[in-house]
């Protein structure tokens, strides 16, 4: 049976892709990650989330309220009246708005973390395939994934 095996792009790490599925982080390059770093990634993304997901249906209906009491407020004759329908409708605004914005940074703080994870390794990798290996059938000190003078690949 032949293997499959692909290099994790986060920890660098070998596995079958057939044995040890992990995840395809990048469809338009086939990247994959091995099974622990997609689970390190589910989690660090479920704790930047809080478990918690703003329903779309709630914070319309809180934007809907806010923007209630804000237009009422400016049809009313009383100042203290007026007054306190406009902090009503900007803290309804708040409550719903806040929620999403939180959300929105924590996905950014997760991506700008993955992407220097990945570039980390990527680098790391970059450097290993460059440094100088000894060939096994010719003996000559050579760089990159095959020998230089027989051609032979780097094992």
């Amino acid at each position: 049976m032949t293997q499959h095996l692909e290099t994790c792009r986060r920890c660098g790490k070998q596995f079958d892709a057939d044995t040890d599925p992990g995840a395809l982080y990048d469809r338009s390059r086939k990247e994959y990650v091995c099974s622990n770093c997609a689970r390190a990634m589910e989690s660090r993304n479920f704790r930047a989330n809080r478990g918690r997901n703003p329903s779309v249906g709630g914070t319309i209906a809180k934007a809907f309220f806010a923007l209630m009491f804000l237009i009422v407020a400016f049809d009313m004759e009383e100042t203290g009246e007026t007054l306190m329908a406009v902090v009503i409708g900007l803290a309804l605004l708040a409550w719903a708005v806040l929620p999403w914005l939180r959300r929105k940074r924590a996905e950014q703080q997760a991506a700008r973390e993955w992407e220097a994870d990945r570039r980390a390794v990527t680098a790391a990798l970059r450097r290993e395939r460059n440094a100088p290996w000894t060939c096994e059938s010719c003996g000559a000190t050579t760089k990159g994934d095959r020998c230089e003078y027989c051609g032979s690949p780097r094992k």
